[in-house]
């Protein structure tokens, strides 16, 4: 599994997307605000902010592959189905951690994209 290469890529196709769309509605008010340079920076790293708390989506895909790699009796001869069938909501433990850590790194990474 390839699940850090999903999470980039959902990072860096998915900012512009959500950076686009915030632009449109919000980025007057963030000129008027914080200026021009330093509205655009806070828009660019408040887009990659909520990127990173929407990768939580892949966090199921994450666990699996850890427990593939830690403990792979444990998922030796169960197919997808089955396993999302009986984790369930226990695939997304952690959520509130990793929404937490992806929100500030995003931030931070977005942000000193544009700003330096």
């Amino acid at each position: 599994m390839h699940v850090h290469l999903l999470l980039s890529l959902s990072a860096h196709r998915g900012q512009p997307v959500v950076l686009d769309m915030m632009t449109k509605q919000f980025g007057k008010d963030f000129d008027e605000r914080f200026g021009h340079k330093t509205g655009r920076t806070l828009l660019s790293a408040t887009a990659g902010s909520l990127i990173g708390v929407g990768e939580i989506i892949l966090l199921p895909l994450d666990a699996l592959k850890v427990k593939a790699q830690t403990a792979p009796e444990q998922l030796r001869g169960r197919g997808v189905v089955d396993i999302f069938a009986k984790e369930g909501f226990n695939l997304y433990r952690g959520a509130g951690f990793t929404a937490m850590v992806r929100k500030h790194c995003h931030f931070k990474c977005f942000f000193n994209v544009i700003y330096y």
